[in-house]
């Protein structure tokens, strides 16, 4: 399946390449290439078109944190979310203004933001920061590398979520999701007319 191409295979090849890097026993020339071979074959894995991935007007964005340069692991999140009929706009290489400026003009949104560890924290912060003033409609979920040791931080930032793996993730986008669109049945308490 897609997943354990990706989960046990690419995502360990990028975890190695990370190691060998931080152990400089690669080089910057050999990471590019193999991070682009890494890609090829993520471009060369079909994406199959499901029945029933049209979700109304709830919409579900992945995105990088701004800044952040590793985005093998949200592209692979999306597709995998993708398999299981989700409609996701993949966000990649915005600066917080243009990713703001996307997510304001969604009606309701789940914003599901990748972090590349630790040195994503501040750019996320505000990011975060940013989305609850400009686009209080967006839920919020972030997932990334090394993020259950970060999550006493993540806590304080006023996310809906966090998630430490993929089935993780997948659990709190659905349960979030149901949250959402329940809304849509309940009649909101400033309504001067009973619904019909």
């Amino acid at each position: 399946t897609r997943e354990v191409i990706y989960l046990g295979y690419l995502a360990a090849a990028a975890r190695m390449l990370g190691d060998w890097w931080t152990e400089d026993r690669v080089s910057f020339t050999d990471v590019t290439a193999a991070t682009g071979r890494i890609f090829e074959l993520l471009r060369k894995i079909t994406i199959t078109a499901h029945p029933g991935a049209n979700r109304q007007d709830l919409t579900v964005v992945f995105a990088s944190v701004p800044g952040e340069h590793h985005a093998l692991g949200i592209r692979m999140a999306a597709d995998l979310f993708r398999d299981d009929g989700w409609d996701i706009a993949l966000k990649i290489g915005l600066s917080e203004t243009e990713l703001v400026a996307e997510i304001r003009k969604l009606p309701r949104c789940i914003v599901g933001l990748s972090i590349g560890g630790q040195h994503s924290l501040d750019r996320l912060a505000g990011l975060v920061e940013a989305l609850h003033r400009h686009c209080p409609q967006a839920v919020i979920v972030v997932s990334g590398q090394d993020v259950d040791g970060l999550r006493p931080r993540l806590s304080a930032m006023g996310l809906d979520a966090v998630a430490g793996e993929i089935n993780e993730a997948k659990e709190h986008i659905s349960a979030l999701w149901d949250r959402e669109m329940a809304r849509d049945v309940c009649p909101s308490a400033d309504d001067d007319e009973p619904e019909s």
